[in-house]
């Protein structure tokens, strides 16, 4: 039986020990707190001690007992008050009721009523306070699922071209996003090659902190994770703090290569609309590309057409993945004649460098869908991460528009042949996931050395894993993580940091703060309400 605090009110000090000495209010449930003879002073002291019932006598000098349950009732809305009173006249038992008292006893109270109203009462506030944790829960579970929803929405917008359509509309007003006109600045961090030497969530957690609080001096901050990137949305930025944000974020990314951590960093220009975010995810991925090849900013200089005024033809790029996608032949080859024709219009060597931009971007992103094929097929050469041998190897437009053709086509067959061959096999893969998981979540893992386990590659992994399950690798395995450790809470006498290590956080700083994040209470409140 749960203890609830009491708190007694009467003037006449002989009746306070009467009660005291009468019933053991251990038995029913209470733990008495206190017991005051002044109304006056029990209402200056009851918001301290927070008692979860108050017993008082309507008849006291300077305050009635209704005055006081009024005053309590202001101070503590959900406290228990009931009153004893000589009264029979039903006026003053209606006057309680409209003040909140839901239970009014006559004197000479009998000592089974006075029993019975404790069990009652008892009764009642146990009710209350699980209908409450209960609400918190619910309303907990429901912020977990916004989140991972929200996740889930900006994943898909930096992936896709925002069309406006109203379904998008009505997901982005009920997810309570603010940014859709505001400018922004995307920043995407690639920790898919990082080698974690510490637990990755734990690891991954600190930077996502630490990324969070030196970028919230230039504007709000929203952070979003998928199983390689972690993304932070910079919105409501000024023009002037442009370069401070890059200085920053790449600061930040090179400390931390600097202690063994392969972290690439990309930062788009500042942007407006969420029709713009393809686009900055597209500037963010140029720049994490030409840092894992080592790409200087001579040879980049190709890539940077902002001071000739030249855009990037984004809806044609992404319809050219649509098509491939569909296994749409035709459509690729009017497509990749409408990115080219750009080119061909300018002026060399303005146009050569127009089109290795265009042929780059799709041989960037040829080069991620070809990492979500079980198998190790390769289908962009290894030297074409060298921008000087795409110049030597395929110097004209012409060329180029022939490479990105049998690029793509390849791509449909192999795509073809994997839906044929594994046509049931992402639900069979993503149960041996779990399987593995469950047994490892203790365990350094990662999304890498689990994709190893089970013969995936990593790509693959993530996309299968995010359709079925709903939410990122990354996002499941904390989760399970909580759940364990909300079970040993309950179950063991281990110590916080104990926990912590049993159910692998290694960083105990961490696990404390994405418990509380996660449940909306710290780990002794957690032990201490069940």
């Amino acid at each position: 039986m749960s203890n609830f605090k009491l708190v007694l009110v009467d003037d006449e000090e002989i009746v306070l020990m009467g009660i005291t000495k009468t019933y053991n209010m251990e038995d029913f449930g209470f733990t008495l707190e206190k017991c005051f003879s002044s109304p006056t002073k029990a209402l200056e002291e009851i918001v301290q001690i927070r008692p979860d019932l108050i017993i008082t006598d309507i008849r006291m000098p300077r305050m009635t007992g209704l005055e006081f349950a009024k005053k309590a009732k202001e101070l503590l809305p959900d406290v228990e008050i009931v009153i004893m009173s000589g009264y029979d006249d039903f006026s003053y038992a209606q006057a309680a009721v409209k003040i909140g008292v839901q239970d009014y006893l006559l004197k000479p109270v009998k000592k089974d009523e006075y029993s019975s109203m404790l069990r009652r009462v008892h009764d009642r506030i146990e009710e209350k306070k699980t209908q409450k944790e209960d609400f918190h829960d619910l309303r907990k579970a429901v912020q977990d699922s916004q989140n991972e929803i929200k996740n889930y929405f900006f994943l898909d917008l930096v992936d896709d071209i925002y069309t406006g359509s109203a379904r998008i509309q009505k997901i982005y007003d009920n997810l309570a996003f603010d940014f859709k006109d505001a400018p922004f600045v995307l920043i995407k961090f690639d920790y898919s090659n990082a080698s974690f030497v510490d637990d990755p969530m734990s690891t991954l957690g600190r930077i996502t902190d630490e990324v969070y609080t030196e970028l919230e001096s230039f504007g709000n901050v929203e952070d979003f994770s998928s199983d390689e990137y972690l993304f932070f949305f910079l919105y409501h930025v000024e023009e002037a703090l442009s370069d401070a944000i890059r200085e920053t974020v790449l600061d930040y990314a090179e400390r931390h290569r600097t202690h063994g951590l392969n972290l690439y960093a990309g930062i788009s220009d500042i942007h407006t609309g969420l029709e713009e975010l393809f686009a900055a995810n597209a500037e963010c991925n140029r720049q994490i590309w030409a840092n894992h090849i080592h790409l200087d900013d001579s040879q980049d200089a190709f890539l940077d057409l902002r001071k000739n005024h030249l855009n990037i033809p984004y809806g044609d790029l992404e319809e050219l993945f649509r098509s491939i996608a569909a296994g749409d032949k035709q459509a690729i080859d009017s497509t990749l004649r409408n990115i080219y024709a750009i080119p061909r219009k300018l002026q060399s060597p303005l146009a050569e460098n127009y089109s290795y931009t265009l042929t780059y971007l799709i041989l960037l992103r040829m080069y991620q869908v070809q990492t979500t094929f079980t198998n190790d097929t390769m289908f962009i050469p290894i030297e074409l991460q060298q921008i000087k041998n795409l110049r030597s190897l395929y110097p004209t437009i012409d060329d180029q528009n022939q490479l990105t053709k049998q690029l793509s086509l390849s791509i449909i067959d192999h795509l073809s042949n994997q839906t044929s061959e594994h046509s049931s096999a992402p639900s069979k893969n993503v149960a041996r996931v779990l399987d593995y998981v469950s047994e490892h979540y203790k365990e350094n893992i990662s999304l890498a050395k689990t994709a190893q386990a089970v013969a995936l590659s990593k790509s693959y992994l993530s996309d299968i894993f995010k359709k079925e399950i709903g939410i990122t690798f990354l996002n499941y395995v904390t989760n399970l993580r909580i759940e364990k450790a909300k079970e040993l809470l309950l179950d063991s006498t281990m110590k916080m940091y104990e926990i912590s290590d049993a159910v692998g956080f290694q960083d105990y700083t961490y696990f404390s703060q994405i418990f509380k994040k996660k449940t909306g209470m710290t780990l002794s409140e957690y032990r201490n309400r069940h």
